[in-house]
C-alpha cells in the first residue's frame, strides 16, 4: 500500500528499540565478588544495574539517619523499661 513502512532486518541492521544486555559485565560487583552498595530500591547489581554508586550521597545519609533513629528508639525503649 501507499503508507506501508518497510523496516530492513538483517545481519547489518538491528531492530529498533532499547537493547538490554543479557550478560553481566566483567566490571560488575557480581563478577568481582564484592558487596554492592545498598540502595533504597534493594536492586542487586546485574544486567539492569552495574552496581556503581552515581548518587550525590543522599541514600547513604538517609540510611545512616534511619539506623541512628532505630538505635535511639531502641535505647529509649530499654531505658523506659529498666525501672519495671
Amino acid at each position: 500500500s501507499l503508507f506501508e513502512i518497510v523496516i530492513p532486518y538483517g545481519p547489518c541492521c538491528l531492530p529498533p528499540g532499547f537493547i538490554i544486555p543479557q550478560e553481566v559485565p566483567p566490571h560488575s560487583w557480581m563478577k568481582r565478588g564484592v558487596a554492592a552498595p545498598s540502595n533504597r530500591y534493594d536492586i542487586r547489581p546485574g544486567r539492569h544495574w552495574d552496581g556503581v554508586d552515581r548518587s550525590n550521597g543522599f541514600e547513604r545519609e538517609m540510611f545512616k539517619y534511619q539506623n541512628l533513629r532505630r538505635v535511639q528508639e531502641q535505647e529509649a525503649r530499654m531505658w523506659s523499661m529498666s525501672d519495671m
